[in-house]
């Protein structure tokens, strides 16, 4: 199947007015006055300073007035900072707060400092910031009912594109199982103790998949739900039997096999993003081979990340070796959705379940 072309999309910016565009874009945010300026002054070709001004002072004034944003402050929230230092996390908390002055007193101010503060980045920044109001989410979801039906041919086009990416992308026991050709899945129903206790971060929970679906995960956790239906992250954890030694080489090179695939859902941006960050060779003293690959990949309209785990112990019983494949993926933006820390805690847990299950093993 062909990717669909990017001349095929229509930008929102092509078909909304400058409010509605507005809107659109900050649906759920603040803006500084800068990033008015930067809307304006960055058009090709570039438009003269006073232009630019008078431009974005009138889409300001018309923002306040239609009451569709309204004008803050952005200060530290002492209480919720000192919170923060109490957990360990030295940084700032911001808040909005109202501005004191008339609309017309704050437009006259800006109106008489922008032309000295044309190119001060930092006075643009704290000019003014405006904040989104009910009025102005009206008109973002009025705006972004606009955009979805200019685009419903594309978004449908774009998504058949993703799922056969998706769907076929390979993993990493399909791989395997020629050299393990009595590689068994364990489905749910069996998951044995050990993982079953692993414990989950905050605010993660398990959830029971349909038995309808193929190739289900041993164990699956979830983060969310997510407004749209969806999820902010999700872990799987695929366990396998088999007989004999771990194919070791075999699991270093292949581990970054999925991702490799998911990147093909846009390889400009992800494709040089598969990195293989860890491989663990059995030894003696630990007889658990590892690899870990990491990533991003897309599924119109968002972007993901996701890490990938695999760990395999061998046994002299037959069918008592074992393969784990642990995949954790979150929704990848401008604030990751699942952070670092998580995402270690849960791989941290998993390898230690596995860990503490195969040394029991060994010593029975």
């Amino acid at each position: 199947m062909e990717a669909p072309s990017e001349d095929e999309y229509i930008d929102p910016i092509d078909i909304l007015s400058p409010i509605e565009y507005w809107a659109y874009s900050e649906d759920r945010h603040s803006f500084s006055f800068e990033s008015l300026h930067q809307y304006y002054f960055y058009e090709s070709p570039r438009p003269a300073p006073e232009e630019v001004r008078r431009q974005v002072l009138e889409l300001t004034a018309q923002l306040m007035h239609e009451g569709l944003f309204t004008p803050v402050d952005i200060v530290v929230d002492v209480e919720a900072t000192a919170r923060n230092k109490s957990l360990g996390r030295d940084w700032p908390v911001m808040r909005e707060v109202p501005r004191p002055e008339s609309l017309d007193e704050i437009l006259a101010k800006l109106a008489a400092d922008y032309p000295t503060h044309y190119d001060d980045r930092q006075w643009l920044d704290n000019a003014c910031w405006l904040l989104i109001t009910d009025k102005g989410r009206e008109l973002a979801a009025a705006a972004e009912a606009k955009v979805d039906a200019a685009n419903a041919a594309y978004t449908e086009k774009r998504r058949a594109y993703d799922l056969h990416i998706i769907t076929g992308a390979r993993s990493l026991d399909t791989v395997l199982k020629d050299q393990l050709p009595d590689l068994t899945a364990i489905p749910p129903q069996d998951c044995p103790d050990w993982l079953t206790a692993a414990p989950l971060p905050t605010d993660w929970q398990t959830v029971d998949l349909d038995p309808t679906i193929p190739n289900r995960p041993t164990r699956t956790a979830v983060l969310g739900p997510h407004n749209d239906g969806g999820w902010y992250g999700t872990e799987t954890i695929h366990l396998f039997t088999f007989t004999g030694p771990v194919p070791t080489q075999a699991i270093h090179d292949n581990i970054g096999c999925t991702l490799h695939d998911l990147a093909k859902t846009d390889e400009k941006v992800f494709s040089h993003k598969v990195r293989v960050i860890e491989t663990t060779t059995p030894t003696p003293d630990c007889p658990i081979a590892g690899a870990r690959a990491t990533g991003g990949y897309y599924i119109y309209p968002r972007p993901y990340r996701a890490q990938y785990n695999a760990y395999a112990a061998g046994s002299d019983r037959p069918g008592h070796s074992l393969l784990l494949l642990h995949a954790i993926h979150g929704l990848w933006g401008i604030h990751d959705y699942i952070s670092d820390d998580t995402i270690n805690q849960l791989t941290d847990t998993v390898y230690t379940a596995f860990c503490r299950r195969s040394s029991a093993s060994r010593s029975r």
